[in-house]
């Protein structure tokens, strides 16, 4: 059944809340599953079902994380027919990845339509938890896309694009219209393509050095390293990368955040 049909059969509401925006347009589900590559699949938030069912036909394992038990009825009718899916009814960020990755049977992608309002807080998770992720084909609105792969000197640069983009390979998959959803939001909504970098271990000590940076985004880099003789190496290493010594972090690319993030803490 399609999204408008179990909407009309189960008398579904969106839940707020939840920021919940169910997609409809059955061309745009058939490309996101189309999109998720592997065998293995951890869905983020199953909406109504339409696109878990998608991806249980067309990959070998799939698991969901829902946190909206209201919806089971509907899940359950829509997956029915399905003997390689689990669910998993929970608050995606307070589930412990690990617990999840024994379902598994080899590499895993991960899938969802993200709540606006945390949109953040999940690519976070994903990154912190990478080890266990090969690629990830998630929905996000439009603007929190264009931050996550914004370039460096732009204002939309901010902490989360640096980690992001030195973690992950981040891409444009397509562009997803306000009326595609029901109900509708007020923004539009972008697909991504994450795709991990397995040789870069995620070190929580490299994102509190950038967090550090971007709270202060305009404050010159040099100004925030305490030691002088730190101070004088990360000017050394400015000027091997063809930097102004009075650079602000929001001006240098990931690699280069992460090179003076070495070298201040070797």
């Amino acid at each position: 059944m399609t999204t408008r049909e179990l909407i009309d059969k189960f008398d579904i509401r969106a839940n707020k809340s939840l920021g919940q925006n169910f997609l409809h347009r059955e061309d745009i589900i058939e490309d996101i599953s189309a999109s998720v590559s592997g065998q293995n699949v951890l869905e983020i938030g199953a909406g109504l079902g339409v696109l878990t069912s998608r991806l249980c036909k067309t990959h070998k394992r799939v698991l969901t994380v829902e946190i909206d038990r209201s919806l089971k009825e509907v899940t359950d009718f829509c997956l029915k027919d399905t003997s390689n899916h689990k669910m998993v009814y929970a608050d995606f960020l307070r589930v412990k990845i690990p617990e999840l990755v024994p379902y598994f049977d080899g590499e895993i992608s991960v899938c969802g339509n993200l709540p606006y309002n945390i949109t953040g807080e999940i690519i976070l998770k994903l990154i912190k938890n990478k080890e266990f992720f090969s690629s990830a084909v998630v929905m996000i609105q439009k603007e929190a896309a264009q931050k996550l792969t914004s370039p460096p000197a732009q204002k939309s640069y901010r902490a989360i694009s640096v980690l992001l983009q030195y973690y992950a390979n981040v891409s444009k998959l397509l562009d997803v219209s306000a009326d595609c959803f029901i109900p509708a939001p007020h923004v539009d909504s972008r697909v991504i393509l994450i795709d991990f970098k397995k040789d870069r271990p995620f070190e929580p000590a490299f994102w509190e050095f950038v967090n550090r940076l971007f709270t202060q985004r305009r404050k010159i880099l040099t100004a925030s390293i305490q030691s002088p003789a730190k101070k004088e190496q990360v000017k050394e290493l400015l000027a091997e990368l063809g930097c102004s010594e009075n650079a602000r972090a929001e001006t240098l690319s990931p690699e280069h955040i992460y090179r003076i993030f070495k070298a201040v803490n070797c």
